[in-house]
């Protein structure tokens, strides 16, 4: 990853949006420093820019896999993260609200896989 980001353009969300703080984050724990030159709004956004060849990026898989022609390297250790789904305690047995959550727990399981 050091070497990427010294030679590569990197891509990346604004100051202060989650995914550009945990890149951050993993960027200086491997002391890399990539060479920042533009900032857009949305991951979606990012992927077609690397698609296009504009540079590079940390995308999580599920939108990476969505662009054609992006290229995914793994990360070791991988990064995670925690979803946590609020229901009113009125409806938490309901079962259109036991679907929707068991279909995003079904596919953040098999995102989390690939």
């Amino acid at each position: 990853m050091r070497q990427i980001a010294r030679t590569d353009t990197w891509l990346n969300a604004p100051v202060g949006q989650l995914s550009r703080t945990t890149g951050d984050h993993r960027l200086s724990a491997v002391g890399a420093e990539p060479i920042r030159r533009w900032e857009f709004e949305g991951l979606h956004v990012l992927a077609a820019l690397v698609q296009a060849g504009a540079g590079v990026a940390l995308l999580p898989v599920s939108i990476a896999a969505e662009q054609t022609g992006v290229v995914g390297l793994p990360l070791k250790p991988r990064l995670h993260r925690h979803v946590i789904a609020l229901t009113r305690s009125t409806t938490q047995h309901d079962p259109a609200i036991t679907s929707c959550l068991g279909c995003a727990r079904d596919a953040l399981t098999a995102t989390s896989r690939a």
